[in-house]
């Protein structure tokens, strides 16, 4: 008997949900450190801890997942540089 795969479907991220505050850029969920989601997927998870670029030093990536290893993997935008002014005195 074959084997037969069944995808299932990704739902999109709900874009009409209004974040309470437009400076969070990611999720954080206290029981799995390390774990980062976007404002989409994390959004209306209970205990979401909000994360501005401000806390990601270096960046990082949504890990949302379905059971059948799709990822979400949109980028979240690091801490910005400290721009120093160039030239000489």
């Amino acid at each position: 008997m074959p084997l037969t795969l069944r995808r299932t479907p990704v739902p999109e991220p709900d874009q009409t949900r209004l974040r309470t505050r437009p400076d969070v850029v990611a999720y954080q969920l206290p029981d799995l450190p390390g774990v980062l989601l976007c404002p989409e997927h994390g959004d209306a998870l209970p205990g979401r801890i909000p994360l501005t670029s401000g806390d990601l030093p270096y960046g990082g990536f949504c890990t949302w997942g379905t059971s059948d290893m799709h990822v979400c993997g949109r980028a979240l935008p690091a801490k910005p540089e400290l721009k120093l002014p160039l030239g000489g005195g």
